[in-house]
């Protein structure tokens, strides 16, 4: 499942630049920035290592109490790091040492991916039929989490950081399903809806045929066209409508808010950063959906 993106990531580099305290590179007000531009603060932590990419506006350092976190406005690559944990950051003491680059956030989030390696990161739980030795998937997981669903974070304009509408794919009684979770107070109920809009800007709207014992969970069939379109396609968000249609939520592969936050990307665990590791993500679970029953015949 190697280079799915099949895109190129040749880069001309614009030179070194050393990296100083500036008052617009603090997410913080200008008086908290007076107050410590002469002794420093004291560093919390460094979220980047040498030889990383990082992207415009990306927390790189975060300090502790009212000032939440050090971004640059250009994308780049660390090429050394000055200064670490219980370190002071100030005017005069030189953070990191960078090069700009002209890599777009999508080339950057490809390399990134790349050396994240997810190959091994989607994992199929079965068990056997005991009256027939039938395969059944359980369902597809995230390796590294507990949860058996990969999670689809709300979008930001919808307000609550932590909200998430998961999806995995499962095969029961037979057939091939969709299973749909969230942790939001909501109940996915039988006419319940969803409009998926992917990247080409085709849209896929799918529907609970049945009411489901857990309240926060149900199920759509997953038709040979869905299985399809999530192989071949990259999702952008997802609207999900409920309480026969008067109600609506929209959930966004691209969950920056919760990544340039480190208070906020602390509480919630994301499974992935960037929109193309969550995408990526998909389709390899679909992928590996597919496969598993292709080796089974």
């Amino acid at each position: 499942m190697k280079n799915i993106f099949n895109k190129s990531t040749k880069s001309s580099i614009e030179g070194a630049v050393d990296v100083f305290l500036e008052k617009e590179n603090l997410s913080s007000s200008d008086a908290l920035y007076e107050s410590i531009k002469g002794i420093g603060y004291e560093i919390d932590r460094v979220l980047v290592s040498e030889g990383d990419y990082f992207v415009k506006g990306q927390a790189i350092l975060t300090f502790p109490r009212d000032i939440r976190f050090f971004f640059l406005p250009y994308n780049g690559i660390v090429k050394r790091v000055c200064l670490g944990k219980g370190d002071y950051f100030g005017v005069n003491k030189k953070a990191l040492v960078v090069e700009k680059t002209d890599l777009s956030k999508e080339d950057i989030d490809l390399i990134n991916l790349e050396k994240r390696n997810f190959e091994d990161h989607i994992s199929i739980c079965e068990s056997v039929d005991d009256f027939t030795d039938d395969r059944i998937v359980k369902y597809c997981k995230v390796v590294t989490e507990p949860d058996d669903h990969l999670k689809i974070y709300l979008s930001s304009e919808h307000g609550f950081d932590q909200g998430y509408l998961g999806i995995s794919f499962i095969n029961e009684n037979g057939g091939n399903f969709l299973s749909f979770c969230t942790n939001l107070n909501i109940s996915l109920r039988k006419d319940d809806s969803m409009i998926l809009l992917f990247e080409d800007k085709t849209r896929m709207k799918l529907q609970f045929n049945d009411d489901y014992s857990i309240a926060q969970k149900n199920y759509v069939p997953l038709f040979e066209s869905t299985l399809e379109s999530l192989l071949k396609k990259n999702l952008l968000k997802l609207r999900l409508e409920y309480n026969k249609g008067k109600n609506y939520s929209v959930f966004d592969m691209d969950h920056k808010y919760i990544y340039s936050n480190p208070q906020i990307y602390d509480k919630v665990g994301p499974q992935y950063i960037s929109r193309v590791e969550g995408q990526y993500l998909l389709r390899l679970m679909a992928y590996k959906f597919t496969q598993y029953f292709l080796s089974a015949k």
